[in-house]
C-alpha cells in the first residue's frame, strides 16, 4: 500500500524555515520540539540546547516526542532572546 500525504502534493514539500509570507501556524496545544521550532522561526538544534542545557522538563510524551507547555514555549522564546542578545553584545 502507498503512504500518502494528508495534503495536496504541493503541501508535502518540507522547508527548514516558514516565510514572512506564509500564514501563521497556531501551536497545538501541547508541542513538540520541531512545531515549537517553526512556530519561533528557529532551527530545532537551538531549541534542543535550550531544552537540554536550561533543563526544561517536558510535559510529557506523545510517543516517542517530547510535548510541552505554553509556558515552556514562552520560556525558550525568552532564553533565545537572552543568547542573542548577549551574542551580538560579545561582537560589539
Amino acid at each position: 500500500m502507498e503512504a500518502r500525504c494528508a495534503v495536496p502534493a504541493s503541501g508535502c514539500r518540507r522547508t527548514s524555515r516558514i516565510g514572512a509570507d506564509d500564514p501563521v501556524i497556531p501551536l497545538p496545544q501541547y508541542p513538540t520540539l520541531g512545531s515549537i521550532a517553526r512556530h519561533l522561526d528557529e532551527p530545532p538544534h537551538r531549541i534542543r540546547y535550550i531544552i537540554d542545557s536550561r533543563k526544561i522538563a517536558p510535559a510529557g510524551k506523545a510517543g516517542n516526542a517530547r510535548v510541552f507547555t505554553q509556558a515552556d514555549v514562552d520560556l525558550i522564546r525568552a532564553e533565545l532572546a537572552q543568547m542573542d542578545e548577549q551574542r551580538e553584545a560579545s561582537h560589539d
